[in-house]
C-alpha cells in the first residue's frame, strides 16, 4: 500500500512576485539605514561656495561634469575616509568599474584628461550622501502568465 504526499507549492509566478515583494523590503530597509549614514566634515580642498548647483542634477535636469579639481579632492577625501577604498582600483570598483584600466579611469577623472561620465559621479555623490538615491518607477511585472500573481 503507497501513501502518497502532496505539498502544495505555490505557482511560478507567485514565487516570482513574493521574490520581488521581498526584493523591494529589502531596498526600503537599506535606504532606511542610508539614513542613518555617519557624518563627516567638508573636504578641506574645497571652496563650496564656488559649487555649481548643475554637478549635482540629473542629466535631465541639466548635469554639467564637475571640475577635475572637485573630483580628484572628494575622491581623495573619500580615500583618506575609508582605507579600504584608499586606492584608485578599489575605488573604481566601488564605483562598477571593473575594466583592466579601471584604475587609469579613476586617474583621467582626477587629473583632468578625462570628464567624469555623470554614472559614475552620480554614483559618487549617491555613495557620499550628496544626491539623493533615484528611486525608478515600476510600470508593471511582465512576462507573468495569468493573474495568480495577485492572489492573496
Amino acid at each position: 500500500m503507497s501513501k502518497e504526499i502532496k505539498i502544495k507549492l505555490p505557482s511560478i509566478n507567485e514565487q516570482r512576485m513574493e521574490i520581488f515583494k521581498k526584493g523591494i523590503d529589502e531596498a526600503i530597509s537599506a535606504l532606511r539605514e542610508n539614513a542613518t549614514a555617519a557624518p563627516y566634515p567638508k573636504a578641506k580642498a574645497v571652496d563650496y561656495s564656488t559649487l555649481d548647483e548643475r554637478y549635482f542634477l540629473t542629466v535631465e535636469q541639466g548635469w554639467v561634469a564637475p571640475p577635475h579639481t572637485l573630483v580628484n579632492a572628494w575622491f581623495e577625501q573619500f580615500k583618506s575616509t575609508f582605507p579600504e577604498y584608499g586606492s584608485d582600483s578599489s575605488l573604481a570598483a566601488l564605483l562598477g568599474n571593473h575594466s583592466n584600466g579601471a584604475s587609469r579611469r579613476i586617474r583621467e577623472y582626477r587629473n583632468g584628461e578625462k570628464p567624469i561620465p555623470f554614472g559614475i559621479w552620480r554614483k559618487f555623490l549617491v555613495l557620499t550622501g550628496r544626491a539623493p538615491q533615484e528611486i525608478i518607477p515600476v510600470f508593471g511585472v511582465f512576462d507573468t502568465e495569468g493573474n495568480d500573481i495577485c492572489s492573496e
